[in-house]
């Protein structure tokens, strides 16, 4: 039977393009659900079209059977003077089929097309605290809780519908060590002392709340160069603050302020929620928020987040303060392995932040583009 592909429409049929993915991989040991609260907050939003992007969600069935979905989004960052370079396709998940990701990914495209875009690219969220890139290398690790998953099919099915390479991301797994290097300490106070800047004091992690706006547009100034950057304004801040705040760990994040107060770096890591969020199956209540708890409390992994420093301090050893808190809260906190989360293989300044630790680079993720015929 021939796969039909619908748009959808109303919010019941929202509620099934989020829970299906629970069905699709209801025996893959691997696949991290997230939260339905977390992508409803996300997706119903920009489903409404409320914000700037206009947006395509469409499923694919046979005859009542869900068997694939995916979302077309078309931001205002992706025009240049008033043409669409890029239409983005993300939450993409189908079965093992050539025919659902062909009616899927074709249907994106003649949307695409009918915009007026040039390219489609994919996978890739509203922003760049959604997640992106599709697996490629690395199907046997446990995914973090900001990564897309998804099995080994997904490329080989892509790649047979035209799809290339845009960019990758590179993903590492730490070992930390059983003490923070007397070099970094050494260099830390040398860093502090040369440029009068310094760490700061937190003694809960609610103290951290009123500087969340600062902090993101510290990481719009630090992150708008990478591929497919969209800048936060302070509504899409203030959703992520909402959506992260309550995995934070205060020992496992750093700020650092000038000698006026003003924030220049920064460095957050959360305890690994990845097997939480498979015991919670989705599901904050009743008893999902009682396993990101005990993961927060209690856990041997953890998942570095985001790493940025002020333009004028680049290259000036700001990092050093950020690695030996961080590092020192993950020995306190027990912490034996770190995931560095995706980064773009590009982005030497942050792999060169690896250097100097036992590491293994172990997944690759890409981002795949697809030049249109204008004759769609």
């Amino acid at each position: 039977m021939p796969c039909a592909i619908s748009i959808v429409n109303t919010k019941a049929g929202l509620k099934e393009f989020i829970r299906w993915p629970h069905q699709l991989y209801r025996n893959d040991r691997l696949w991290v659900a997230p939260l339905d609260q977390d992508e409803w907050n996300t997706l119903y939003p920009n489903w409404k079209e409320n914000g700037s992007a206009k947006t395509r969600f469409l499923l694919a069935r046979r005859g009542k059977e869900i068997v694939g979905r995916i979302v077309g989004i078309a931001i205002p960052q992706d025009y240049i003077s008033g043409n669409l370079l890029r239409v983005r396709w993300g939450w993409l998940e189908a079965i093992d089929d050539p025919e659902v990701f062909s009616a899927l990914l074709s249907a994106i495209e003649h949307w695409a097309s009918a915009l007026h875009a040039q390219v489609v690219q994919g996978p890739l969220g509203f922003t760049n605290l959604d997640k992106a890139g599709m697996l490629i290398k690395g199907f046997d690790a446990l995914p973090t809780i900001v990564e897309l998953y998804n099995p080994a099919y997904y490329p080989v099915r892509v790649e047979q519908l035209g799809y290339e390479k845009a960019i990758d991301w590179i993903e590492n797994k730490l070992i930390v060590p059983g003490k923070v290097p007397e070099k970094l300490i050494q260099l830390a106070r040398v860093i502090q002392n040369r440029y009068r800047v310094k760490t700061l004091q937190i003694r809960k992690t609610a103290e951290l709340l009123p500087y969340g706006q600062e902090l993101f547009r510290l990481i719009n100034e630090t992150h708008r160069h990478l591929h497919g950057f969209v800048l936060f304004d302070e509504a899409n801040a203030a959703t992520y603050l909402k959506k992260y705040f309550r995995l934070v760990n205060k020992d496992l994040i750093c700020i650092v302020q000038d000698d006026r107060d003003q924030m220049i770096g920064y460095g957050i890591a959360i305890p690994s929620m990845s097997k939480a969020f498979q015991r919670a199956k989705g599901r904050l209540y009743p008893f999902g928020i009682w396993h990101i708890l005990r993961a927060s409390r209690k856990n041997d992994r953890a998942d570095l987040y985001l790493i940025g420093v002020k333009d004028e301090y680049r290259n000036k050893g700001i990092t050093a303060l950020l690695f030996e808190k961080i590092m020192q809260g993950f020995i306190d906190q027990g912490i034996r392995e770190v995931e560095s989360n995706p980064e773009l293989e590009t982005n030497s300044q942050v792999q060169a932040l690896w250097k100097n630790y036992d590491f293994v680079q172990h997944k690759r993720r890409r981002c795949y583009q697809k030049l249109l015929d204008k004759s769609l």
